[in-house]
């Protein structure tokens, strides 16, 4: 008996590590996607509503601003929605068959469930992005993305890990157009027409 809870001992505390530490992402990374999504559904932002591109009479772009306002209030609601998620995953339970604590392939996933409780608590932080890159001939595409990192704590009996998740969300994006030249360059160097 006594030889049978040392070996349960020697392959409980890994198994319990892995198993938290697999609980955390799923909870950083759910917690975020419904954040995000939620927040976003919410604004209903538009490319419009977060730059205003300047024309010249000719209608040439001459210069593109961002509303940091609109930006800040975007960034400050999926930051919220991102915590309220994360609130709602501070106790989880992870159940982990008896087979697995004894180890060997025929155990493996076999037996009755044992429950272990996890404590989690999070952070996130937010940042906006602005992208711009070659969609052709005079053809800019201009995307505005919203980066998340979501830092997880999780606690177990006699275990502590620290998890850091990391997604980008596309909020806005649009394809701005200008005069077409009548020659141009091309990367490689040679000269089309």
């Amino acid at each position: 008996l006594a030889g049978l809870l040392i070996m349960i001992e020697r392959n409980l505390r890994p198994l319990i590590q892995a198993y938290g530490e697999t609980a955390a992402k799923w909870v950083a990374m759910r917690a975020v996607n419904d954040g995000v999504e939620k927040a976003l559904s919410a604004s209903n932002i538009t490319y419009d509503q977060l730059v205003t591109v300047q024309k010249d009479d000719q209608g040439t772009i001459t210069s593109i601003e961002a509303d940091v306002v609109q930006i800040n209030r975007l960034k400050a609601a999926a930051t919220g929605a991102v915590m309220d998620e994360l609130e709602n995953y501070k106790k989880q339970t992870v159940e982990i068959p008896f087979g697995n604590l004894i180890g060997g392939d025929f155990f493996t996933g076999r037996g009755p469930y044992i429950p272990i409780k996890i404590s989690m608590s999070g952070t996130a932080l937010s940042v906006m992005n602005s992208r711009f890159t070659s969609a052709g001939i005079n053809q800019t595409s201009h995307q505005i993305t919203l980066h998340i990192e979501s830092q997880i704590v999780t606690t177990i009996p006699g275990y502590t890990n620290y998890i850091k998740v990391e997604t980008d969300f596309v909020v806005a994006e649009t394809v701005l157009v200008g005069k077409v030249p009548d020659s141009y360059i091309e990367v490689d160097g040679s000269q089309a027409e």
